[in-house]
């Protein structure tokens, strides 16, 4: 008999260790090398020294139907087998920038650190605000991935070279900045591009722009233009950027803060206390700093390298944990335990590297101190000073373990 239980587990994704046994299995066999799957770090590696991250594949992989997997498996291994993707010709023409979180990208370079990866392996990236970096991409013939520094060295391309290249290839691509209102325009090819398509002077200086050009680049394949001469246009912007947090169908958000370019220079928008908009801009802000916690942590749920406090009771006891992360964050972004959101990190290097990721995000934030203040400890140490103002977080913590944690 069908059961209604029977259809939840045959509906349930697979577990993140089941992936990755799945995947290492088809790149040994595609390889003849010998390839395992290690779920401390959720990373493939090969003994012909191959090596892949899979957090931020796991969060896709489990999300897709039964269908999308299987093509992204293939992809997947397709680009480890590969990791030019198939490309053979011309990897300058193949060169595109991207638009990323500067606090992910540090996140990321701090796991591949952990995780063992060579220098030359990292990706090629360049400030373009205090919060938002550009990031070199391949666009190869079966997926993107990221220009490594060695691809660089070996096609003899400096960074300011590499990335002006890449400009240059993304200006071929005919595209348009579509008007959604009277001085306000969005582009959204779905090509994977439209975040950093500001980037092409020609058509952006050919909208003719009422002030300096303020862009929303609200997710991969969306982003929003205006002037900032206009208050009501500013807070037309702040407006769609506060839309798109209910917006469930965006995928690879990059940012609910709009930018500006000033004397050529683009720079995360600021405002004066006195300006109209001023108090929905400092609202965008702290909800950027929830959701990117909050992307984190569901790629490190992912993995299987963290679990929301919620989920601690029953599941281990209070001395089986030997790293504790706990983390604030506004009430509207998650389920809050008591008036606080935990999570809790299993894993030392993803320990430190949280540590890194919510210190930046605090500075960009501007939070004030006893606002969302995250709390680290490390085998028992505290590293934040003054500890005492946490005590409500592992009174929090002590109540949802039905123990003390470790202090």
């Amino acid at each position: 008999m069908l059961t209604l239980l029977s259809v939840v587990h045959a509906a349930a994704p697979p577990s993140p260790e089941d992936v990755g046994a799945a995947l290492a299995a088809t790149v040994s066999k595609r390889t003849g090398a010998t390839c395992t799957h290690d779920a401390e770090d959720a990373s493939i590696r090969c003994d012909n020294g191959s090596f892949t991250s899979l957090s931020s594949f796991l969060t896709e992989y489990r999300a897709a139907s039964k269908k999308g997997r299987q093509s992204m498996l293939t992809t997947w291994a397709d680009n480890m087998v590969d990791p030019a993707g198939g490309f053979t010709g011309d990897l300058p023409t193949q060169l595109r920038p991207m638009l990323k979180p500067r606090a992910d990208m540090l996140m990321m370079a701090r796991q591949a650190r952990a995780m063992g990866a060579a220098a030359g392996e990292y990706f090629v990236t360049r400030p373009l605000t205090d919060t938002l970096v550009l990031v070199l991409g391949v666009d190869a013939p079966t997926a993107m991935r990221f220009a490594a520094p060695d691809d660089l060295k070996a096609n003899a391309l400096d960074t300011d070279a590499a990335f002006a290249r890449a400009t240059s290839n993304l200006a071929a691509v005919p595209f348009a900045f579509e008007p959604l209102e009277d001085g306000v325009f969005m582009v959204s090819t779905g090509d994977g591009y439209d975040s950093s398509r500001f980037l092409v002077d020609a058509p952006l200086d050919g909208l003719h722009l009422d002030g300096d050009p303020l862009v929303l680049v609200a997710a991969r394949d969306l982003a929003f233009v205006t002037g900032d001469a206009d208050p009501a246009r500013i807070a037309r912007i702040l407006d769609l950027a506060m839309r798109t947090t209910q917006d469930e169908a965006l995928v690879k958000r990059v940012s609910l803060v709009p930018i500006v370019r000033r004397d050529g220079t683009w720079r995360d928008l600021t405002l004066p206390a006195d300006h109209p908009s001023s108090g929905a801009l400092d609202a965008l802000r702290k909800l950027q700093w929830g959701q990117w916690t909050f992307d984190q942590r569901q790629s490190l749920e992912a993995s299987g390298g963290s679990l929301p406090v919620t989920k601690l009771a029953g599941v281990m006891g209070a001395d089986e944990i030997p790293y504790h992360l706990v983390v604030l964050e506004p009430r509207e972004q998650l389920a809050p335990v008591g008036d606080f959101v935990g999570l809790v990190v299993d894993d030392a290097p993803r320990l430190v590297a949280w540590a890194d990721f919510l210190r930046i995000l605090g500075d960009q934030a501007k939070l004030e101190p006893d606002t969302f203040p995250p709390l680290y400890r490390v085998d028992g140490e505290a590293v934040l000073a003054d500890p005492s103002r946490f005590e409500p977080i592992w009174k929090t913590l002590e109540e949802a373990l039905g123990a003390p944690p470790k202090r």
